[in-house]
């Protein structure tokens, strides 16, 4: 690799190079998870050399620290330019779900983004739903208990 070229983003490393991303815990009376910094800005270029894709990304409703991983989630693919829309659910899970309609239907987008926040230490499943009405990526944002360490 040269200087010029990008890495992607499986590659990006901690400070202590633990090969994760790097996440920001901010330590208050719920704990929560950021996206920022370094990982964040390679979030943002990577996902800006993939195809816009829709999004629709959920959080449980009753998990502040889902709700603030999902708004800054929301935050950086709206700045790569992709169509990010942010709702609450009632839903409980751990970790990041992606839902599609076909394991064809935004493939690399899909694997790239399973990648990153598997590499930071998220627990990260896509399900292939059929039934699904829409060709939106469907993100889900669960709770994150002892994972992704800065």
């Amino acid at each position: 690799m040269t200087y010029n070229e990008t890495p992607p983003i499986s590659s990006i490393l901690s400070p202590t190079e633990t090969n994760r991303p790097v996440f920001h815990h901010v330590n208050s009376a719920s704990e929560h998870w950021r996206l920022v910094g370094r990982a964040r800005q390679e979030f943002i270029r990577d996902m800006r050399r993939l195809s816009d894709c829709p999004v629709n990304l959920f959080y449980w409703d009753y998990d502040p620290m889902a709700q603030q991983l999902a708004r800054d989630i929301q935050s950086a693919m709206t700045e790569s330019d992709w169509n990010v829309s942010l709702r609450p659910d009632a839903k409980k899970l751990v970790g990041i779900k992606i839902v599609t309609r076909s394991p064809q239907l935004h493939a690399e987008e899909i694997a790239d983004i399973v990648t990153f926040f598997r590499a930071a230490g998220f627990e990260t499943k896509v399900r292939i739903r059929p039934d699904l009405e829409t060709e939106s990526i469907q993100m889900f944002v669960g709770s994150m208990p002892g994972v992704a360490h800065a």
